[in-house]
């Protein structure tokens, strides 16, 4: 590195290593590879040939950008329908605990979701031919589809085949939650919510 010395230049920081990086950012030093793997950071080795160095700068430029996007949610978030804050999550006052322990239907959260009323909800049916491409959609992944795989191939086909794609009334929903449910629904079973 050349000396800048007395002609108004400031030397280049030297280097960091990933330890360094690692402290600057808050994170572990596998965290600090992790963003050289999905190019937030550039690395370059040192002469050693094994130790990774990193410029300050950019460091402390992705710190900064993480800063922003980052942290703790400090005010509650209150909506018509959810109310984030104290660590909980709510729908409609109930937390979502609560969903879970008492093992709700699907098609009966949905419901309640939609109206604000928490009764069983009415027998939602989806038409024929949406059924039929939600069925043949999960169907085609074969035995190794998990039941997220089954689940976004469904809803694929279901976007596209929905005639009431743009309903947002009651009735629309009902088709959208009749076909749903985690991919046992396109078959007119009821799911289950729980663990």
């Amino acid at each position: 590195m050349r000396d800048h010395a007395g002609d108004g230049h400031d030397p280049e920081p030297a280097p960091i290593t990933a330890g360094e990086a690692a402290a600057r950012l808050g994170v572990k030093r596998e965290t600090v590879y992790a963003y050289v793997s999905r190019g937030r950071l550039h690395a370059r080795r040192a002469l050693d040939g094994k130790t990774s160095l990193f410029d300050p700068a950019e460091v402390d430029a992705l710190r900064a950008r993480r800063g922003r996007r980052r942290g703790r949610l400090e005010v509650p978030v209150v909506t018509a329908v959810t109310d984030v804050g104290d660590g909980r999550i709510r729908h409609r006052g109930v937390d979502l605990t609560r969903v879970v322990a008492e093992n709700w239907h699907y098609e009966d959260l949905a419901a309640w979701l939609w109206s604000g009323r928490l009764e069983p909800a009415p027998a939602w049916t989806a038409p024929e031919p949406l059924v039929a491409a939600v069925a043949a959609a999960m169907g085609a992944l074969g035995t190794g589809a998990t039941g997220g795989d089954r689940l976004a191939a469904g809803i694929a086909a279901a976007a596209a085949a929905d005639p009431v794609r743009d309903d947002r009334s009651p009735a629309g929903a009902g088709v959208a939650v009749g076909i749903g449910g985690g991919g046992g629904l396109a078959r007119g079973d009821r799911g289950r919510l729980g663990v």
